[in-house]
């Protein structure tokens, strides 16, 4: 409690919200209730928080406070955008030997008919030793160290897959882990045969139902499910890249009827560009930064 010039009480924690609130807002627009502003920032990425902190003193302690923290962490919602409707789901409980969240993946189990979500954490067992484990059903141990390099899942077939590697730092030889959500066990697929390549290069996707991957400049596809033999080279895209971009991978999103294709282009700067593969040239779009392939249906998250 502090005293003002006039002899009147005045809360702090109340003065922080009203000058939060000042910040946030402009003379032309309605004044955002305080109460929302921290369920707005919750939902944003942490590199976006961290720029916000140096906004001023009020936004620096509410990002830093550790009721937030928990709250940013264990805020998942499954959300229809064709429909229009979301559902919030139960509190993320993470373990007393979490480390930190790792991987995320959502799918269909067509045995059930039922939409699974898999939150995989990192931890450490009774003797120590790193795990990764999904925290809701199907509940399943992994073991490997590092699953770092995607954390969203892609869906196929009705499994969720990621690029991994057995160990930290992601040293030694990449492979597939497939979860598969009817039988919920997992299992290992092989890469294409593409020789010795960056690991930081190499970036799974999904083209038409079918797994593909990115390894540099290199397409390739999976025509046939956990079959290592059926991995096709699509193309080699044409050098487009930008000499002075820094640290750049491909991620491909889409591919069209015409076999145009969408690709994501990953480094110092993000952009959306169409490749035409026939001759080799490509043509950039207005979307930026993030960028995801929405199938549209009418399933609605909260049945």
């Amino acid at each position: 409690m502090v005293l003002g010039s006039e002899g009147a009480v005045y809360s702090q924690s109340l003065n922080e919200k009203q000058q939060l609130t000042e910040t946030l807002t402009s003379p032309s627009l309605p004044t955002l209730p305080f109460d929302l502003i921290p369920e707005i920032l919750s939902r944003l990425p942490v590199k976006f928080l961290l720029q916000f902190r140096c906004v001023c003193k009020s936004l620096n302690s509410l990002i830093s406070d550790h009721k937030f923290a928990n709250k940013h962490i264990r805020l998942i919602r499954l959300w229809n955008p064709s429909v229009r409707k979301f559902k919030d789901l139960p509190p993320l409980e993470k373990p007393q030997t979490f480390c930190q969240t790792m991987m995320h993946g959502f799918g269909h189990d067509p045995n059930t008919d039922h939409y699974k979500v898999v939150v995989i954490l990192r931890a450490r067992d009774s003797s120590g030793n790193l795990f990764h484990k999904n925290v809701y059903e199907p509940n399943v141990k992994l073991p490997y160290d590092s699953l770092r390099f995607q954390q969203s899942g892609k869906y196929v077939s009705g499994t969720i897959n990621w690029v991994v590697s057995k160990y930290l730092c992601g040293k030694g030889p990449c492979f597939i882990v497939s979860l598969n959500l009817r039988t919920e066990s997992y299992q290992e697929v092989l890469l294409p045969d593409f020789g010795v390549v960056d690991t930081y290069s190499l970036h799974l996707g999904v083209l038409r139902n079918c797994l593909c991957m990115v390894s540099g400049d290199d397409v390739w596809v999976m025509t046939e499910y956990a079959n290592k033999e059926s991995w096709t080279k699509l193309f080699t895209i044409s050098y487009i890249r930008d000499p002075c971009a820094y640290c750049v991978f491909i991620k491909a999103i889409h591919t069209f009827e015409d076999g145009q294709m969408l690709l994501k282009f990953i480094g110092d700067v993000k952009k959306l560009i169409i490749y035409i593969s026939i001759n080799g040239t490509s043509k950039p779009i207005e979307f930026e930064n993030a960028s995801e392939v929405c199938v549209e249906s009418l399933i609605s998250p909260c049945l």
